[in-house]
């Protein structure tokens, strides 16, 4: 029972890490997919506050660029903070991981202990007996 159970726990923590992997893949997936149109967004910011065009210049263009500069802004952050939880994800998954390989080493550990105290006795007799038998 105590070999199922870490068996069990290993691996509940690879199946763990490969939905935590496939997660980050995909986050790392989408914030590709959507850099062009960051860039596009980003050159077309800047093309216009570098206009010559009078209507570029109101303040209510310059307010609507400065909205627009904070949502990429914004964008940015959540992607940061998304890729951020991954790894922190990752770094729960390898403790689990460690903590797991740790647990059976004690109970290889225990098992190996109670084997030894339950066969030594009888390997010390069996010897003894054997001895006088000479």
């Amino acid at each position: 029972p105590q070999g199922q159970q870490a068996i069990s726990a290993q691996g509940a923590s690879v199946d763990l890490s490969d939905a935590v992997n496939a997660s980050n893949l995909q986050t790392v997936g989408t914030i590709r997919a959507n850099a062009a149109q960051r860039e596009a967004d980003i050159s077309q910011l800047e093309a216009a506050t570098h206009s010559s065009d009078p209507a570029q210049h109101t303040e209510m263009a310059t307010l609507q660029r400065i909205n627009q500069a904070l949502l990429i802004e914004l964008r940015s952050q959540q992607e940061t903070n998304q890729i951020l939880q991954g790894q922190a994800l990752q770094q729960i998954v390898g403790q689990k991981v460690q903590q797991d390989n740790l647990k059976a080493l004690f109970q290889t550990g225990t098992s190996y202990q109670q084997n030894f105290e339950s066969i030594a006795p009888q390997q010390s007799s069996a010897g003894t007996q054997w001895a006088f038998h000479y």
